[in-house]
């Protein structure tokens, strides 16, 4: 009988607008808040990427703009043409793993960096950067940054493909992980141009596609499709 009452309790004290961001509820317990409430009607989603780098010496750099990020995920309409999904982008954290280097007959460091520099057009700011490198077979190089906080870095970026500026840096060599975490949005707008990425192909008119992290999107900075999806998505380059 306690228990009972207080079960009706707690259904009596229920938010009724947070019953209606669940959705309907099934049974006579089922309310609908006295007026519409707030309400985010565009699409706005966390997502942790994984990339693996499949060439490149150790040390060499990788800088990303934000029209790469909007363009990680990306629809054809042509066989050589693809469109973003996505309209604008917030990092939340970089996370990278160096591999193990043993081409010599010993083991070598590698070494994994990452750094927002703060000095491009649009993603002014402070500094923010981190370092580590492998020692031996046992200990991989790793590193985990978030953007300074208020810093233009830290905040929305527009994915447009004209002119993209620079976000971060990584650096790493082949073998090397990465696991970026972003926020991406599509907004309610029109959008027609700046927003398209020429592929190699061919790609299939309408298919849904992952893109490097080093993708051609504004043809600016990297480039070379190095940073590979995992390979149980479907990708283009």
């Amino acid at each position: 009988m306690a228990r009972r009452r207080r079960r009706q309790s707690r259904m009596r004290n229920t938010n009724p607008d947070r019953l209606a961001l669940l959705g309907p509820a099934a049974g006579p317990m089922g309310r609908c808040p006295p007026q519409p409430p707030k309400y985010l009607s565009n699409l706005v989603v966390r997502k942790c990427f994984r990339f693996v780098s499949t060439g490149g010496a150790d040390g060499t750099a990788y800088t990303i703009s934000p029209a790469k990020l909007c363009s990680l995920i990306v629809i054809a309409t042509s066989s050589t043409n693809v469109i973003q999904v996505f309209e604008a982008v917030q990092v939340v954290s970089i996370r990278m793993w160096s591999s193990a280097d043993q081409s010599s007959g010993v083991f070598l460091p590698r070494t994994v960096s990452a750094e927002f520099s703060g000095t491009a057009a649009g993603i002014y700011g402070p500094q923010a950067k981190a370092s580590d490198m492998s020692v031996g077979s046992t200990h991989v190089g790793k590193i985990m940054i978030r953007p300074p906080r208020g810093s233009q870095a830290s905040q929305w970026q527009s994915g447009s493909t004209s002119s993209p500026p620079l976000l971060f840096t990584i650096t790493a060599g082949t073998g090397a992980v990465l696991d970026l975490t972003v926020n991406l949005t599509v907004t309610g707008d029109a959008r027609s141009s700046n927003n398209s990425i020429t592929v190699n192909g061919p790609a299939n008119v309408g298919q849904v596609y992952w893109l490097a992290l080093d993708n051609n999107a504004g043809g600016n900075l990297s480039t070379a499709n190095v940073w590979s999806p995992m390979p149980e998505l479907i990708t283009i380059t």
